[in-house]
Formats: structure tokens, C-alpha cells, sequence
């Protein structure tokens, strides 16, 4: 049995790691997936967590699915499919922050199938993101599997974590993460996400997100905002956090990170069995500050999994000063 399912891509992010000895840029195999990074952070602090997804027959495969495995989680609902494993190129400016090349057409993600909750699995949180919808099969399906584990009593979070070239269009990509927020109750969302939504440039974050409240009036939103930190909305109340200063090398999985932090305060706070909302209302200023150093610690190392902190080390930046 397990507390928390994650649904979507696991994948390689084949991750800039400076220049080989030809001179050209080199790249290194690293475990990642937006899902798969939140599912082992929370498994790495103590928590029962399922990954559901896919994966190839090939050697990556394989790895992602040992990964998984070593770090305590139930890949007993990672499929393995026929296609080869999904890969990211992730490269890397000076300051750190990355971009992304994912190959989806034709590969183990693409059109995921539907997890359905099974009579007293456990699970009391599903969490999932936008980028498992940017094919046909894959939308239906997880909207699908959000939809009945909501039905079911689990507690709903979603990232939409947009990958603008995956999608043959972004009136498509708008119109899914516009459906996954109907279903979601805990939000964590980036302010430049947040004006794609609205239609948008990126402008006055605090405006945007006040106003992006009206698309997404109930549950916990969370906005993150890099290294200026994070807006968070909950019922009428609003306010910020700022992030930790540390030294940055690169951003891969700092939102993951974030996402997990708060999923870890909220299982924190609830009482055992159906997990009640509205009684974590009045905590969303901790849980923003939380998930903010939860981000920030990952930013210190390379990789999505492989920069995972411990809990000490996020205790560490989010003492009170």
C-alpha cells in the first residue's frame, strides 16, 4: 500500500556536464521525469509512494526502473512498453538554468495508460503534471486517472510544468491544464505559467496570480517565482515567501522539489485516512516556505533524482532567522 501515487513521464534527462575531450558539449544519462522526481523525493523522506508510468525494454529502462526501486519506490505499476525509453536533452546556460529537448512521438510515454485506484490501495494523494497530456492518448488518460482517483477520496495536485515544443499546439496545452486545474486541489504553478494561462506576457507576478485566483478559486495555489521565491493563495488569504540564498548550478527539478515539499508538509498535517483541505488552509504560508527550500537545496547539485536533499539539509535553510 501506498500513500501517495504519481502518474506521468519518467525519462533521461541527458544533462549538459561541461565540454568532453573533443571540446564539444558532453552529456551525462541522469533519472529524471517530473512525476518520478517528486515520487523519490517524498519516498527519500520517509514516505510510501507508487509511480505509475512507463518505461522501454531497453538498457535506460531498465536504469529509471532500479532508480525507482533503490529509493524505496512501487514500481509495481511502471509498465514496460515496446517503445524506446523517453529522453530529455537538458542543456545549461552560465547561470544555471536549463532547456529542454524531450523526444516524445514514438516513445515509452507517449500515450500513457490510465491508473485506476484499486478498493483500499492506501493511496491518499495523486499527483500529477501536464506533460503526460500533450498527446491525444495521454490527455484522455490522465485526465482520466486524475478524475478517478479524485472520485475515489485522494487529495489531487498538479503541476502543469508546461513544455511549450511538445505540444503541436498551445491552444491544446492551454485548454488540458485548464481541465487538470478542475481537478486538482493543491496548485503548484510558475508565474510564467501563470501568463500563458491568462493570455499574457510575463508582467507584475503579485497581479497576475491574483487574478490567475479566479481560474483557480479553491484548493492551495502555490506560484513559484525562481529565486524571488513564491506567491501562495489559500481561500481569501495570500501572501509570499522568499527563497534561501544558495549557491545555484543548476535549476533541473528545483519545481519538483518544491512540489514535494509541500506534499510532504500537507501529509505532515493531516490526520490518517481522507485527507481534509480545508483543516490545511490556515498552514499554506509554511508549507510555501518549506517547498521554497526544499527547491532552492536542489538547485546545488546537477540532476533532477541525483540533487534530491535530505530533509536536514532543507531544515537547515528553512530555519527561522
Amino acid at each position: 500500500m501506498s500513500e501517495i501515487t504519481c502518474y506521468g513521464e519518467i525519462l533521461i534527462d541527458l544533462s549538459q556536464c561541461g565540454a568532453g575531450g573533443m571540446g564539444f558539449p558532453a552529456y551525462e544519462a541522469l533519472p529524471g521525469g517530473a512525476p518520478a522526481n517528486v515520487a523519490v523525493a517524498l519516498s527519500k523522506w520517509g514516505r510510501s509512494v507508487a509511480f505509475s508510468g512507463a518505461t522501454g525494454p531497453d538498457t535506460l529502462g531498465a536504469s529509471l526502473r532500479e532508480t525507482l526501486a533503490r529509493h524505496g519506490v512501487d514500481t509495481s505499476r511502471l509498465a514496460t512498453v515496446s517503445r524506446p525509453t523517453t529522453m530529455a536533452v537538458v542543456s545549461l546556460d552560465a547561470r544555471g538554468d536549463r532547456s529542454f529537448s524531450i523526444y516524445w512521438q514514438g516513445t515509452s510515454c507517449e500515450g500513457l495508460a490510465p491508473a485506476v485506484p484499486s478498493p483500499g490501495d492506501g493511496t491518499r494523494i495523486f499527483h500529477f503534471g501536464s506533460v503526460s497530456m500533450c498527446d491525444p492518448a495521454g490527455a484522455r488518460n490522465t485526465l482520466e486517472s486524475a478524475r478517478a482517483h479524485r472520485d475515489a477520496g485522494c487529495l489531487v495536485s498538479f503541476d502543469p510544468n508546461l513544455r511549450e515544443r511538445l505540444w503541436t499546439s498551445l491552444d491544446d496545452a492551454r485548454s488540458a491544464i485548464l481541465r487538470g486545474l478542475e481537478l486538482a486541489d493543491v496548485v503548484k504553478i510558475s508565474g510564467e505559467e501563470v501568463a500563458f494561462l491568462l493570455g499574457e506576457a510575463p508582467a507584475d507576478p503579485i497581479d497576475q496570480a491574483s487574478r490567475f485566483r479566479a481560474v483557480f478559486p479553491s484548493g492551495l495555489l502555490f506560484v513559484t517565482l525562481g529565486p524571488k521565491g513564491c506567491l501562495w493563495h489559500s481561500g481569501a488569504r495570500s501572501g509570499s515567501v522568499s527563497a534561501p540564498d544558495v549557491p545555484v548550478l543548476d535549476t533541473t527539478g528545483a519545481g519538483d522539489c518544491f512540489m514535494a515539499g509541500v506534499l510532504q508538509g500537507i501529509l505532515e498535517r493531516s490526520k490518517p485516512g481522507r485527507i481534509d483541505l480545508s483543516s490545511l488552509l490556515a498552514e499554506a504560508e509554511a508549507l510555501a516556505a518549506f517547498g521554497a527550500a526544499a527547491g532552492s537545496c536542489a538547485t546545488t547539485r546537477r540532476g533532477g533524482i541525483p540533487a534530491i536533499p535530505s530533509l536536514e539539509e532543507i531544515a537547515s535553510v528553512n530555519a527561522p532567522s
